[in-house]
C-alpha cells in the first residue's frame, strides 16, 4: 500500500491519525493510506442524493425478527451516482493498492459505457457471487479484484442511505434489534465502542456507566448492543469469554469467545472529548487482531488488513 503525507487531509482526520499512531507509530503508514480514501469518499457523498424515507414506516414484527431494513426496504431507490464516484475514488484505490492499479484501470474505462454502468450498479445493490463472476468474465477481471473494487464504490452510497433510515431506528427502543449484524445493511460489526451511558442490569457488569455500540464497516451505521452478549454466536456464557488488553492500554482490548472461535476489537471511549471514527480506529488495534489470531481466533469481519494469512 502507499502511504500518502497528512496535508492532504482534512483537520480531523489528520488529528485523528497522529492521535491514533502516537503510541503506534509502525501503523502511520497504514492510516494514512485508508485516512486518504475515507477522504475521497467523503468527496463522493457530497454528489450523492439521500434517498426519501419520510413516507415509511418501520415493520417492527419484521426488524424484531431480524430483518435489516434494506431487506425490507428493497424498493427504495439508491444513487449510486457510480460514474462520478468511480472518477473520484478508482485513482485513490490504485494509489493505496498498487497490486489492484490495472484492475481499477479496467474497471474504470469499462465504466466508459452506460452497459457496463448498469451491470455494476445492479451487482452493487442486488448482487450475487454468480452475477459477479458473470460480469468479470465479460469485463475480463478478476471476480475478487472487481467485487473488492465495486464494494468500495458502493460504500458512499450505502452510507449515505444508512444515514437517511437511521432516524427510523431512533424511534424504537435500542432493544428491539438484538442481534450482531447492521439493522440497515446486514453487514457484520468492524468493532464496538464502549460509550458513557445507563448500562443494562447484569450480573455479571455492576455499577458500570457504559454502553456498548456495533460498528458497521459496510454502511458506517452503529446500533447498540448488550455488553455481554459474542455478536456473532450470541452466547451469553462469561466462562467461555477471554478479554484481552496490552498492558498500560486498558481502554483497547480484544474479546475472544471460545464458543464460535470468533474475536471483536473494543475500544472505550467514554472519556475521550470526540469519539473516533470508527471507519478507521479499528486500524489502531491492529496488534489486538494479531494477538487474537496468533491465539488461533478468527475476525468476526475481514477486513483489507486483518485477514487471516492462509497456509501455503
Amino acid at each position: 500500500m502507499a502511504a500518502p503525507d497528512t496535508q492532504t487531509l482534512p483537520e480531523a482526520t489528520r488529528r485523528q491519525i497522529l492521535i491514533m499512531s502516537r503510541d503506534k507509530p509502525a501503523l502511520k503508514p497504514l492510516l494514512l493510506t485508508f485516512g486518504h480514501i475515507q477522504t475521497a469518499m467523503a468527496a463522493c457523498r457530497v454528489h450523492i442524493q439521500p434517498p426519501d424515507v419520510s413516507g415509511i414506516e418501520l415493520d417492527i414484527d419484521r426488524l424484531r425478527q431480524g430483518t435489516p431494513l434494506l431487506e425490507q426496504l428493497s424498493s427504495l431507490e439508491i444513487d449510486i451516482r457510480l460514474k462520478e464516484t468511480a472518477a473520484m475514488l478508482l485513482p485513490v484505490l490504485a494509489e493505496s493498492f498498487p497490486a489492484l492499479a490495472d484492475a481499477a484501470d479496467t474497471l474504470g474505462k469499462a465504466l466508459e459505457h452506460e452497459t457496463a454502468v448498469r451491470a455494476c450498479t445492479a451487482l452493487i445493490t442486488n448482487g450475487n457471487d454468480e452475477d459477479l463472476d458473470c460480469l468479470a468474465d465479460s469485463l475480463s477481471m478478476d471476480a475478487a479484484e472487481l467485487g473488492f473494487l465495486l464494494d468500495w464504490l458502493g460504500k458512499p452510497a450505502l452510507e449515505a442511505v444508512a444515514a437517511a433510515l437511521a432516524p427510523l431506528l431512533e424511534e424504537v427502543p435500542w432493544n428491539f434489534w438484538d442481534k450482531g449484524y447492521c439493522p440497515v445493511c446486514g453487514g457484520t460489526p468492524s468493532m464496538s465502542m464502549l460509550k458513557q451511558g445507563e448500562q443494562e442490569p447484569t450480573e455479571y457488569l455492576k455499577n458500570s456507566s457504559a454502553q456498548r455500540w456495533l460498528c458497521c464497516p459496510s454502511c458506517a451505521h452503529t446500533w447498540r448492543f448488550r455488553r455481554t452478549v459474542c455478536p456473532s454466536c450470541g452466547h451469553d456464557e462469561q466462562e467461555n469469554r477471554e478479554y484481552y488488553h496490552v498492558e498500560g492500554q486498558t481502554l483497547e482490548r480484544v474479546e475472544l469467545c471460545r464458543e464460535c472461535n470468533h474475536y471483536m476489537l473494543t475500544m472505550d471511549v467514554r472519556d475521550r472529548i470526540t469519539t473516533p471514527d470508527h471507519r478507521l480506529a479499528p486500524l489502531s488495534l491492529l496488534h489486538l487482531d494479531m494477538v487474537a489470531q496468533q491465539k488461533g481466533y478468527e475476525p468476526l469481519t475481514e477486513l483489507p488488513w486483518n485477514m487471516p494469512a492462509q497456509p501455503a
